[in-house]
């Protein structure tokens, strides 16, 4: 996190696009069964992405991970407010509120 943000601050730094990257590394994580690191980077995602659906539902999925099943819906939906299209998240929360 701090190497991130330490990156982040450097002015030529500033425009960089970290979206893809940073929700790469995380998948990978969670792949690894690391949930806790996951959600660490979806973190920063999220901060860095406000407005990206992916951004939060990448989230949410590392919160229904480490068993916070309220803050993996909470951030499902934030997901789909932002994008009432996205199929996925849809059905992902439509399965996590069973």
């Amino acid at each position: 996190v701090k190497s991130f943000r330490e990156f982040k601050a450097e002015p030529i730094n500033k425009y960089v696009h970290t979206e893809e990257p940073l929700l790469i590394a995380g998948s990978r994580l969670l792949g690894e069964k690391k949930p806790e690191q996951a959600l660490i980077l979806f973190k920063l995602n999220a901060e860095e992405n406000p407005h990206s659906p992916r951004a939060f539902y990448a989230l949410g999925e590392a919160y229904f991970q480490t068993g916070d099943k309220e803050q993996a819906i909470k951030n499902f939906e934030k997901a789909l407010e932002i994008n009432p299209k996205f199929w996925e998240v849809g059905e992902r929360l439509r399965l996590v509120k069973k």
